[in-house]
């Protein structure tokens, strides 16, 4: 009996409750810590995995907007006019190949590629070179070119002793382009083969199409637009030998041909668990003391977390319609307006402008880019203060803009919008260290009367800013204007605002 008292004593009830419950507490913290511990690697994989959806994705778009820029030579009337019936060919090389493909959209290597795989034309940024001298880079991307045809054969319609293609062949689920990154010269490129076709009424001839195939460099200043849109500092694209055993979960590998070069895409996802840890510590350090209180920091530290995962996908669905520099809207989001409008059966007349700064380029070689991006910011300031509420503002390139009319059906009275615009724009814009002086020039088409649809009146409007620079810059041209002499050649389809 002694020694059973003696053991009552030693572990009376009170000291049992508190085991008991210092047990419970040890068991609730031990799997809280192992709940937070799966949640955690459960959250940082799946952070993982949408940003490399997010790297696809852009990957996706450098090649899209690639394909389209190369589209202004493939897919037009004059490209077969001149690459497959030789109609001023020399001069159409000269001015749309050699000249526009590289001043305007950056494409260093382009190449027409025709029967039996054979270099008819090569250029190298703005100079003709021999055929010879991209033999290999044909050899390197055959399987692009080869798909490219396929893509020919399955969408082309019969035209009199020819072919021809129905409706805009890019905007298909199976394109007529095929495109890849790719390593080019020891750096990654951006390679789109197209076979060149009619837009309106040319007949692309029976037998082996022509084929343009366009190398365009992965730049830095392209890397740095993918880093800030993408919200990764480190995003680069390096060479590789081959797909590495084992590499880091943030990487994609690209392969191009067997035997070729391959490159390896990395960024660095910031763990979005070290701050759940960081605000689920304290709390469960409490937990021994008061359980409840514990659970309600816990419950405050996950709505946290929440609150922080939904801010950055706001941010994401912001950048996706928005311009980083100026925040005015996209390309995306000006594109979806314009179709908006095409598509109402009870839309009223409207007008697009595209604008482009005069020199602008002297800001940059003179005061440097830091002065550049400030005049860029006051001038998308005064362009989408004149165009007011009704209407939208785009950034689309590095100093060009568009601008949607929706309620100035007046041609008077939008002209003379327009030429304050540019009035205002021609004067003097402080910035930090000293003032500047640009200008505009502006084009601007009307829907119906341009075009029926979006594309066509984006087209006319471009069109209309080439004749208003040709004429010395500074002024407005409207699609409707008389023009008693050829002003050129040059089609846009996207260059300012597709």
């Amino acid at each position: 009996m002694k020694r059973l008292q003696d053991k009552k004593q030693r572990f009376p009830l009170t000291v049992q409750v508190y085991v008991i419950c210092a047990a419970l507490a040890l068991l609730f913290a031990a799997s809280n810590l192992r709940l937070l511990d799966v949640a955690g690697r459960h959250i940082d994989q799946h952070q993982v995995e949408v940003d490399r959806e997010l790297v696809g994705h852009e990957l996706g778009q450098l090649k899209v907007l690639a394909a389209r820029d190369q589209a202004q030579i493939s897919y037009w009337d004059d490209a077969v006019a001149a690459l497959y019936h030789g109609v001023e060919v020399e001069s159409f090389v000269r001015r749309d190949i050699a000249d526009w493909l590289w001043d305007d959209f950056g494409i260093r290597t382009t190449i027409v590629v025709g029967h039996d795989h054979q270099v008819e034309i090569a250029v190298i940024e703005d100079t003709p070179v021999a055929a010879e001298t991209l033999r290999a880079d044909v050899d390197e991307n055959l399987d692009l070119i080869r798909r490219a045809v396929s893509n020919f054969d399955d969408m082309k319609v019969p035209s009199g002793n020819g072919f021809t293609i129905e409706n805009d062949p890019l905007d298909r689920a199976n394109p007529l382009y095929a495109a890849d990154i790719r390593a080019h010269g020891g750096q990654p490129a951006i390679v789109v083969a197209q076979v060149i076709v009619p837009d309106k009424s040319a007949i692309v001839p029976a037998g082996t199409p022509k084929v343009l195939l366009t190398i365009k460099p992965v730049t830095d200043t392209i890397l740095d637009q993918a880093r800030v849109l993408l919200g990764f500092e480190d995003l680069k694209i390096e060479l590789v030998d081959a797909d590495p055993a084992e590499k880091k979960p943030e990487s994609m590998f690209l392969q191009g041909q067997p035997g070729a070069e391959s490159l390896m895409v990395t960024w660095t996802t910031p763990p979005d668990s070290g701050a759940m840890w960081q605000g689920m510590l304290p709390p469960l350090a409490a937990v021994f003391l008061i359980v409840v209180a514990g659970l309600g920091v816990i419950a405050t530290r996950y709505a946290k977390i929440a609150r922080e995962l939904a801010v950055r996908d706001a941010r994401n669905s912001y950048l996706a319609l928005h311009d980083p520099l100026t925040g005015l809207a996209n390309r995306t989001q000006f594109n979806a307006a314009l179709e908006t409008l095409v598509e109402d059966p009870n839309g009223k007349r409207w007008a697009v402008g595209c604008i482009d700064l005069d020199k602008f380029k002297l800001v940059n070689d003179n005061y440097g880019h830091q002065a550049g991006d400030e005049i860029l910011r006051r001038a998308a300031e005064i362009i989408e203060q004149m165009v007011g509420d009704t209407g939208l503002v785009a950034r689309v390139g590095g100093d060009e803009f568009v601008a949607l009319f929706v309620e100035d059906a007046d041609k008077e009275r939008l002209r003379v919008l327009c030429e304050t615009m540019i009035y205002r724009l021609s004067q003097d814009i402080h910035f930090e260290n000293g003032k500047a002086q640009i200008g505009a020039s502006i084009g601007v088409a009307w829907w119906p009367d341009a075009g029926s649809s979006a594309k066509e009146v984006l087209r006319a409007a471009d069109n209309a800013l080439y004749r208003a620079k040709e004429s010395g810059r500074g002024t407005v041209c409207f699609t409707d204007d008389p023009d008693e002499r050829r002003k050129g050649e040059r089609r846009s389809k996207g260059g300012h605002a597709a």
